[in-house]
Protein backbone atom coordinates (compact mmCIF):
# COMPACT_ATOMS: atom_id res chain seq x y z
CA UNK A 1 0.00 0.00 0.00
CA UNK A 2 1.39 3.40 -0.91
CA UNK A 3 1.88 6.18 1.63
CA UNK A 4 -0.84 8.20 -0.11
CA UNK A 5 -3.36 5.35 0.19
CA UNK A 6 -2.45 4.85 3.85
CA UNK A 7 -2.95 8.55 4.53
CA UNK A 8 -6.30 8.48 2.70
CA UNK A 9 -7.44 5.43 4.68
CA UNK A 10 -6.38 7.02 7.96
CA UNK A 11 -8.27 10.21 7.08
CA UNK A 12 -11.46 8.27 6.32
CA UNK A 13 -11.19 6.33 9.58
CA UNK A 14 -10.74 9.59 11.50
CA UNK A 15 -13.83 11.08 9.85
CA UNK A 16 -15.85 7.98 10.73
CA UNK A 17 -14.64 8.29 14.30
CA UNK A 18 -15.86 11.88 14.43
CA UNK A 19 -19.31 10.78 13.28
CA UNK A 20 -19.42 8.26 16.10
CA UNK A 21 -18.00 10.72 18.66
CA UNK A 22 -20.71 13.22 17.69
CA UNK A 23 -23.32 10.59 18.53
CA UNK A 24 -24.39 10.12 14.92
CA UNK A 25 -23.19 6.56 14.40
CA UNK A 26 -26.78 5.29 14.46
CA UNK A 27 -27.95 7.66 11.70
CA UNK A 28 -28.68 6.05 8.33
CA UNK A 29 -25.81 6.66 5.90
CA UNK A 30 -27.98 8.47 3.34
CA UNK A 31 -29.51 10.69 6.02
CA UNK A 32 -26.02 11.52 7.29
CA UNK A 33 -24.88 12.32 3.76
CA UNK A 34 -27.94 14.53 3.31
CA UNK A 35 -27.12 16.37 6.53
CA UNK A 36 -23.56 17.00 5.39
CA UNK A 37 -24.58 18.09 1.90
CA UNK A 38 -27.29 20.47 3.09
CA UNK A 39 -25.01 22.07 5.69
CA UNK A 40 -21.78 21.91 3.69
CA UNK A 41 -22.04 25.46 2.34
CA UNK A 42 -22.11 26.92 5.84
CA UNK A 43 -19.00 24.94 6.76
CA UNK A 44 -17.11 26.49 3.84
CA UNK A 45 -17.53 30.02 5.23
CA UNK A 46 -14.38 31.00 7.20
CA UNK A 47 -16.38 32.69 9.95
CA UNK A 48 -18.65 29.68 10.33
CA UNK A 49 -15.64 27.36 10.32
CA UNK A 50 -14.25 29.23 13.30
CA UNK A 51 -17.58 28.95 15.11
CA UNK A 52 -17.78 25.23 14.34
CA UNK A 53 -14.21 24.70 15.60
CA UNK A 54 -15.16 26.34 18.88
CA UNK A 55 -18.24 24.14 19.19
CA UNK A 56 -16.09 21.08 18.44
CA UNK A 57 -13.46 22.05 21.00
CA UNK A 58 -16.12 22.60 23.66
CA UNK A 59 -17.66 19.22 22.84
CA UNK A 60 -14.27 17.47 22.96
CA UNK A 61 -13.36 19.04 26.31
CA UNK A 62 -16.72 18.05 27.80
CA UNK A 63 -16.36 14.51 26.46
CA UNK A 64 -12.86 14.22 27.95
CA UNK A 65 -14.10 15.42 31.32
CA UNK A 66 -16.92 12.86 31.21
CA UNK A 67 -14.42 10.12 30.31
CA UNK A 68 -12.09 11.18 33.15
CA UNK A 69 -14.95 11.04 35.66
CA UNK A 70 -15.88 7.48 34.64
Amino acid sequence: MTDQRKADTRHKIQLGGLVIKAGLGHVDAMALLGLLVTHGDAARDPGEQQHLREVGRTFAVAARQTDDES
